[in-house]
């Protein structure tokens, strides 16, 4: 599905078993792309329903902390939007080995 906001194209990949953070992104480069970053309250509606919000636990997006307080977009943009920040840290979903963000449904 294309974002008319930013016309970039997007795709939504519901793995059987739970998967890592950096399994989720490696799946995404195999196609020349990155988990989705979000922009706006606009791109994050769009990404919700893409998802089908509410079917899953949670969803991996393209949010990392490389350092203390240090975030940035595996697409290499930079955070700026924060809503959509409802879980983050090491350890859960237990799939993840850092700081990563998920949109969360729980």
């Amino acid at each position: 599905m294309t974002f008319s906001g930013t016309g970039f194209e997007y795709k939504f990949y519901c793995d059987q078993g739970k998967i890592s953070f950096e399994e989720a992104e490696r799946r995404c480069q195999r196609y020349k792309a990155h988990l989705v970053s979000i922009h706006s309250e606009e791109e994050n509606r769009f990404v919700l329903n893409l998802i089908d919000y509410g079917q899953l636990d949670y969803t991996w997006i393209g949010l990392i902390q490389e350092r203390f307080n240090d975030w940035s977009w595996t697409d290499g943009s930079n955070p700026r939007y924060e809503k959509f920040y409802t879980f983050v840290g090491m350890g859960f979903p237990k799939y993840n080995t850092r700081a990563c963000v998920t949109v969360s449904f729980l």
